[in-house]
């Protein structure tokens, strides 16, 4: 008999271990992006607020039944129980304000629920007022400032910025990647209105003096002026920048 399971996972606080939410899925991993992009509980503004990188994630129980009703069933027990063990429940570092409830009473009663959610998002309307209701939700001031500020914070450690410097270099290892960039570039600036409006914010006297400060912070570090050499050195012995 085929057999489904349900992980209890469990975040703790980078720096100090601390317990501080605990949940229960099918995919650990497609939850933890979820709890990185949603916005439906206070520990998803959390994660948010602070960066995914300031908390760890393990798998610390699981679950097994026949199918999903019966699954999800038995992990309630479970998942309250070991928030009651790290203490996650309506404590002061923790992030669990409700426990697990159980939400099918068969697995037809599962299924139903899944079609009928199912075939809600399926519908264009309910598709497009969701996604302009998410564009204007992202378009706060006070949003786009928690997400900046979450964002230097995830950035600010020195495995993040290993990171999307590897990234960063493999989008532009590759002469297609490299002709792919060219190419977008070029297509940007043939729009008259594209250069008018980067040549009127480049020319305020404000943003001369930023690129002046960034410019000369950047060369007060000599590991900065042998690595801009080495770039250079590489440019031009590449064939023609782009391979072409």
């Amino acid at each position: 008999m085929f057999m489904i399971t349900r992980y209890i996972y469990a975040y703790r606080e980078r720096d100090t271990g601390r317990p501080v939410y605990v949940g229960s899925a099918f995919d650990v991993k497609k939850r933890d992006k979820g709890h990185c992009t949603e916005n439906k509980i206070p520990f998803d503004r959390e994660i948010v607020r602070r960066g995914r990188d300031a908390f760890t994630l393990e798998t610390v129980d699981s679950v097994t039944a026949e199918n999903e009703a019966a699954v999800m069933t038995l992990s309630v027990s479970l998942e309250n129980g070991w928030m009651d063990i790290l203490s996650t429940f309506r404590t002061e570092h923790g992030f669990n304000f409700f426990h697990a409830v159980i939400g099918y009473s068969s697995q037809e009663h599962f299924l139903a629920a899944r079609a009928a959610i199912k075939a809600t998002w399926s519908n264009p309307e309910v598709k497009a007022k969701a996604a302009s209701s998410a564009v204007q939700a992202g378009a706060r001031p006070e949003v786009i400032a928690r997400r900046s500020h979450a964002q230097r914070i995830a950035c600010n450690t020195s495995e993040a910025r290993a990171r999307l410097s590897a990234k960063a270099k493999a989008q532009y290892t590759t002469t297609a990647s490299r002709v792919q960039q060219s190419a977008i570039a070029k297509k940007r600036y043939e729009n008259l209105g594209v250069r008018a409006q980067h040549s009127a914010a480049c020319s305020t006297p404000e943003s001369r003096f930023r690129r002046t400060t960034a410019l000369k912070k950047y060369y007060a570090n000599p590991n900065a002026i042998v690595r801009k050499s080495a770039e250079q050195k590489n440019r031009w012995n590449a064939t023609r920048y782009y391979g072409a």
